[in-house]
């Protein structure tokens, strides 16, 4: 079996810290948490994406009706 390390070398995506500014990012979002029924984890994403101003790639599509400084780009 592939490991989870193995399979992100493979796919060579960069993985990066939670750091401070992703956390209070995704706390801002805890207004809309609930109208989107966004998750903590869904938040602790987003909130890394905002911190780094990067498009975020998801296959949830609640994600897509949120309305964030950065893209949303659904995979699916």
């Amino acid at each position: 079996f592939e490991t989870a390390s193995e399979m992100v070398l493979r796919l060579s995506l960069r993985v990066v810290d939670f750091t401070p500014r992703a956390a209070l990012a995704g706390a801002a979002l805890q207004p809309v948490s609930k109208s989107h029924n966004l998750s903590l984890g869904d938040r602790c994403c987003l909130g890394t994406a905002l911190s780094l101003g990067l498009p975020v790639l998801t296959g949830d599509r609640r994600w897509a009706a949120l309305d964030l400084a950065i893209p949303v780009r659904l995979i699916r």
